[in-house]
């Protein structure tokens, strides 16, 4: 596997810098710091997730490695099939990792604890076709938003924004899996 360096020490997988870059540009906006209910946001990191970061002067790369460190190794996205590493780190981004997590183990029917172990790897990589699983993943994830939108309806003007970002993550998702 392909690796590059997205900070001093930090080596990465293929997977990883595809994911975090589509995640970056495609998703969260690039480098254009925004101001939403997490506050001030750059990169995708932001100051109420990650109240430590000076998020204004932060950079790329200290984003790339904030992500890598938070989200992608904690959800073992490494080890798991492609295409859905990419959809359960977006959740994670999104969600946190451990709600991502325990999406992810409800649709492949093992114990949902939030943390990616062996059972939850092996599911996934025992779970034909991919695209299904895939699919599923994100029919659960559309699912969670629209129940969070019907219980707290502060959260219901971000629905549509976060649907687009499921059909989008899902696009790439099936590019990267394919149908397998």
């Amino acid at each position: 596997m392909a690796s590059g360096t997205a900070s001093p020490g930090l080596a990465i997988s293929a997977a990883f810098g595809a994911s975090v870059a589509f995640v970056i540009d495609r998703l969260e906006g690039g480098d254009r710091p925004v101001t939403d209910t997490g506050g001030l946001t750059r990169f995708g990191i932001s100051k109420r997730a990650h109240p430590r970061v000076d998020v204004a002067a932060l950079t790329r790369l200290e984003a790339m490695a904030i992500y890598h460190a938070s989200y992608w190794t904690p959800i073992q996205a490494d080890r798991l099939p492609r295409g859905l590493d990419l959809l359960l780190f977006d959740a994670a981004v999104n969600l946190g990792p451990p709600p991502a997590v325990r999406l992810l183990q409800e649709v492949l029917g093992v114990g949902v604890d939030g943390i990616v172990g062996h059972e939850t790897i092996a599911a996934a990589k025992a779970f034909r076709p991919g695209s299904e699983l895939r699919a599923r993943f994100n029919e659960r994830r559309e699912r969670y938003y629209s129940d969070l939108a019907a219980s707290k309806p502060v959260y219901k003007p971000y629905l549509y924004g976060w649907r687009c970002r499921l059909f989008r993550v899902a696009d790439e998702a099936g590019r990267l899996g394919g149908a397998a």
